[in-house]
């Protein structure tokens, strides 16, 4: 296995660092890790441990830095003479895919052209968004979703039904040019901007993907209208799932089994948000979901 600091620009001129996993076994086939809010892609294990296991299968796998990358954090321009700054608390949900066709382009000119796109917590959201904004959706084969966060269930048990007006006050904000403006401790317990949290609870499908908080009257549109396979992996122990005032965990594994039913859900007992303690486990089930896109020997 050989590892590698790369590098790519987005499309509006950032930089951003990865890294890169290939083996010895080289295949068409590469994936792609998208680390969730306030987070990054080098601190925990499990996503390095995924990345390292795939590559020995023969697909070469990127653990992506995005605009998401921390939390107010310096993003140097492509130059690297100039810089901005960025990071969870001033993120845009749909910039994201910017990031992602930049890493795509990356692979693609080392010759790969499908992907898996591996997204854990908040970047669950982002790669499911990619499918419907993203440059290069066609070539991405299957999706991976890794500790998926109920967002909603989260800010509807913070705020009840006010957090409609708050998306609404901060819509109003963005309009009058203050968008930059971080929001009141009363919208959310992080102190994201009004940009922010408007691009994360504005009503609209791609927001809703894990409102399990009103599954017994939400279809779930997005679910159904893709048909690629997809793999879930969870933990009875995730507190990014844990709403039991909204439902059991009993019942969202149901859900997702019935929703998922062309694809593949695990729960893993005991387990956390981060999977810390089941790296190898979680990675072992990765590889064998991923790992018929290895077969075909790179050119």
């Amino acid at each position: 296995m050989e590892l590698k600091l790369v590098h790519t620009s987005t499309k509006d001129d950032l930089r951003l660092a990865g890294l890169l996993y290939t083996g010895e076994v080289k295949s068409t086939c590469a994936a792609i890790y998208i680390h969730g809010f306030t987070s990054d892609f080098f601190s925990f294990p499990f996503p390095l441990k995924i990345a390292s296991d795939l590559s020995r299968s023969g697909v070469a796998t990127v653990v992506a830095q995005t605009r998401g990358t921390g939390l107010h954090m310096e993003f140097l321009r492509t130059s690297m003479l100039e810089s901005t700054y960025i990071g969870s608390y001033h993120e845009i949900i749909e910039e994201a895919y910017l990031d992602i066709d930049a890493w795509i382009e990356a692979l693609q000119k080392q010759g790969y052209n499908e992907f898996v796109l591996v997204g854990h917590s908040y970047g669950t959201h982002k790669v499911v968004r990619y499918l419907y904004e993203g440059t290069y959706q066609a070539s991405v084969k299957k999706l991976v979703l890794l500790g998926p966060f109920d967002k909603n269930a989260y800010v509807q048990k913070k705020s009840g039904d006010a957090w409609p007006q708050q998306v609404i006050e901060a819509e109003k904000k963005i309009a009058d040019g203050k968008g930059k403006e971080i929001i009141p401790n009363t919208f959310d317990d992080y102190p994201m901007t009004m940009n922010t949290f408007h691009s994360w609870y504005k009503p609209g499908k791609l927001n809703e993907i894990w409102d399990f908080y009103r599954m017994d009257t939400y279809d779930f549109p997005v679910w159904k209208e893709l048909s690629l396979p997809i793999q879930v992996i969870t933990g009875t122990d995730d507190e990014a799932f844990d709403f039991p005032e909204f439902y059991s965990k009993e019942a969202v594994y149901e859900k997702m089994r019935e929703l998922f039913s062309s694809g593949e859900v695990v729960v893993l007992t005991g387990s956390g948000h981060c999977f810390v303690g089941y790296e190898d486990e979680v990675a072992a089930k990765i590889t064998t979901f991923v790992q018929s896109y290895s077969q075909q020997p790179q050119q």
